[in-house]
């Protein structure tokens, strides 16, 4: 599953976004993006992810929290891990690459 944090922010190849926008006074509600994140990857496929990072890192960590949880969850009813991978865009490229999260 590839996911993008907010939509029309940037191109990216992704299914799913996070948000379709960041409301104004939202900017600064970091639990608000947690819940948002952690709905998301509720509702998301148990499938391996990569999330494309690119721009507001509230929202980025925001995710990151969710989807430790998420993971810390599947630990404790000992099922198996998904991962993720951080896609990084590369101007120099016009590429993505991948980082593995944890």
């Amino acid at each position: 599953m590839n996911i993008g944090l907010v939509k029309g922010r940037h191109e990216m190849p992704v299914e799913r976004w996070v948000m379709d926008e960041i409301p104004e006074d939202r900017m600064t509600d970091y639990q608000w993006m947690q819940n948002m994140c952690s709905s998301l990857i509720a509702n998301t496929p148990y499938v391996n992810t990569k999330l494309y990072v690119a721009g507001f890192t509230p929202l980025t960590i925001a995710f990151l929290r969710a989807w430790d949880m998420w993971v810390n969850s599947l630990r404790e009813r000992h099922q198996g891990m998904p991962t993720l991978t951080l896609m990084h865009y590369n101007p120099n490229t016009d590429a993505y690459s991948g980082q593995l999260w944890r």
